[in-house]
């Protein structure tokens, strides 16, 4: 196993704790601002992740069949309507 190997195995897990963590932070905010602002870091780490993926794909490390990009995919507009409902409703 080389070095490029270890990343591509330890980045993505990396990323899902950071994106993880950003979201209890996010959700430990007093302020609505500031939790939309966690929401966006939550969402650029899971495009993070989904890049990670398709490089490992592209190398031949993995197979994105079955639910993966499905579930990325959900995650996303989930995320996106929460943001979109915060700008929205100030209160």
């Amino acid at each position: 196993m080389g070095c490029r190997d270890a990343a591509l195995r330890v980045h993505p897990v990396a990323t899902v704790l950071d994106q993880a963590i950003s979201r209890g932070k996010g959700a430990a905010r007093s302020g609505r601002r500031e939790f939309s602002q966690f929401l966006r870091v939550a969402l650029g780490s899971l495009s993070e992740l989904e890049t990670q993926l398709l490089i490992a794909e592209r190398l031949n490390y993995i197979h994105r069949e079955g639910t993966i990009p499905q579930q990325v995919e959900a995650v996303r507009r989930l995320l996106l309507d929460l943001i979109k409902h915060l700008k929205k409703d100030p209160t």
